[in-house]
């Protein structure tokens, strides 16, 4: 009997000694902890940069459309520069015709006594300053070709990237994506790029029709029969009847959507 409970004893003391209670609380407790470390982990979020769609088309390096219409709107405002210098000197060169043929026609009426027709009247001189307001002529007209250039351009650009978004838009229709960021309407901030188009082409109307004003001057302001014609010559040209008041709003609301000022 006392070698059986002392051998009782000894199986009491190897289970206590191999507690699976004990083993298992200690596994549940270190699973606890690495399944709360895990979620941390899972859960904890990196900050991740945005860059918004207009400071990725402000910058100097555009490529593709952006680029042709950002360069296009800075030759539109440096060639209306170019028509206001050209228009100046045209001013000129029309005043000294005015003045030369005015006094030409003063001193033969003094002499003669009677009103002199400013048709005959062509001193040598006038020759000269009919050159030089033809030069200008010429300079005006070749900006008017420069002009029909930049219109068909943005032109073409608008409907390439009109043609962009349908093969986009048709796309993600397939395959349920976004269209892309490169064919979007918005290129900049806020004009669509027909806007881009649309401004050329109500510049380009305006120079073209003036440059036939100029055109008419040019031809017939030596000719003119007496004085109110030739300050009425040089008012029109002065002025520029065409060329509507809202034209530098307009040129400069192209350079500020491309952030070019």
């Amino acid at each position: 009997m006392s070698h059986k409970k002392k051998k009782i004893d000894q199986l009491s003391t190897y289970a206590d000694h191999k507690s699976p209670t004990k083993e298992i609380k200690n596994l549940d407790s270190d699973h606890d902890e690495s399944s709360e470390a895990e979620y941390s982990r899972v859960l904890h979020f990196s900050p991740v940069p945005v860059t918004s769609p207009e400071a990725s088309y402000s910058g100097s390096r555009l490529t593709g459309l952006p680029r042709k219409i950002k360069d296009t709107c800075a030759d539109w405002y440096n060639y209306v520069q170019e028509w206001h210098i050209l228009n100046s000197k045209g001013m000129q060169v029309i005043s000294e015709i005015a003045n030369t043929k005015i006094a030409a026609g003063a001193e033969l009426e003094k002499e003669s006594g009677e009103t002199t027709d400013l048709r005959n009247v062509l001193p040598d001189e006038l020759e000269n300053d009919c050159h030089k307001l033809k030069n200008v002529y010429l300079s005006m007209e070749k900006l008017v070709v420069k002009f029909e250039k930049m219109t068909s351009c943005l032109a073409s650009v608008a409907d390439l990237n009109q043609s962009c978004q349908d093969a986009s838009f048709s796309n993600s229709q397939t395959t349920l994506a976004s269209p892309t960021r490169s064919c979007t309407d918005i290129l900049f901030k806020t004009w669509p790029s027909h806007m881009f188009a649309d401004a050329s082409e109500k510049l380009l109307k305006m120079y073209q029709k003036e440059l036939s004003v100029k055109k008419s001057i040019v031809e017939n302001v030596a000719h003119s029969s007496d004085r109110d014609t030739l300050m009425a010559y040089t008012a029109v040209w002065l002025h520029q009847p065409y060329i509507e008041s809202d034209i530098e709003a307009l040129v400069e609301a192209m350079v500020l959507e491309t952030g070019l000022r």
